[in-house]
């Protein structure tokens, strides 16, 4: 039986993907201003990685497999929680407000997360 081991770097290649994913498909979307099937990540895995990322600055406290289920249920929260908050506030909750509170969200966490490796 063979096992999947999957090492990360000592340069942070996983926050520098999700960095450029967001900022490369966040511009898309605004400029087609229609959802895609390149917002999924967006949306349900990229911001729960850079919030992972915070929370788990050493690469050895968890596992990659538990990285990815952390991202994918933290995304969940936090673009519910952004929406909350979009909807509350006087810019309102339409899709470019959307986009962009996921973008900045995410680039600011990414980075710290950056920071903290």
């Amino acid at each position: 039986m063979s096992y999947v081991r999957v090492q990360f770097q000592s340069w942070p290649v996983d926050l520098l993907a999700i960095l450029s994913y967001t900022a490369i498909a966040g511009e898309l979307l605004v400029l087609t201003g229609r959802g895609s099937i390149m917002a999924l990540p967006l949306v349900f895995f990229v911001p729960g990685y850079a919030v992972v990322g915070i929370l788990y600055p050493s690469t050895r406290a968890i596992p990659w497999w538990e990285r990815l289920a952390l991202g994918f249920g933290l995304s969940c929260a936090v673009v519910t929680l952004l929406g909350i908050v979009l909807s509350l506030s006087p810019v309102g909750l339409s899709f470019r407000s959307a986009v962009y509170s996921d973008v900045i969200f995410t680039i600011t966490t990414g980075l710290a997360a950056y920071w903290t490796r």
